[in-house]
């Protein structure tokens, strides 16, 4: 007869207690080890990726005092690479509004580490590029970052 499942049928997995480990099979008894094994592996990397987490916030905080930048500076002149960006592409890789990075850009500006280029196709469209003195200071951040 079909119809609804009984309230014996109806319990979940989880509310089954697993069988004791004399009546468990070879193989599940294998497959409860690897899963042991991999949640351990999992938890040391989990420690391991914070750890280098830490690390590199450190670094970039070293980096930010010595360099005398805001994160908003710095996060900007590493995405600055050879090319000239637009300053919608700047602002998208970097996650801000395009307004936001205006000021931003401003700041890069007034220290001679970029230059604001109109595209020679549209005017209203303005290119940042780094100059020397920008990939000088761009090239020491990507160095301290990578020890």
């Amino acid at each position: 007869m079909r119809g609804k499942p009984s309230a014996s049928r109806r319990t979940s997995k989880s509310s089954v207690p697993p069988p004791p480990a004399s009546a468990r099979t070879p193989r599940r008894q294998a497959a409860e080890a690897a899963e042991d094994d991999s949640s351990s592996v999992l938890a040391e990397l989990a420690q391991k990726f914070y750890e280098l987490l830490v690390r590199h916030r450190t670094a970039m905080r070293d980096v930010i005092v010595d360099e005398g930048l805001s994160p908003p500076l710095m996060a900007t002149l590493h995405m600055l690479g050879d090319a000239a960006m637009t300053m919608r592409e700047l602002a998208e890789s970097i996650g801000l509004e395009p307004s936001n990075l205006t000021g931003i850009v401003d700041r890069l500006e007034a220290r001679g580490l970029v230059e604001r280029q109109s595209s020679p196709d549209d005017r209203r469209i303005k290119r940042v590029t780094l100059t020397r003195a920008g990939s000088a200071v761009r090239r020491r951040l990507i160095e301290r970052l990578q020890r």
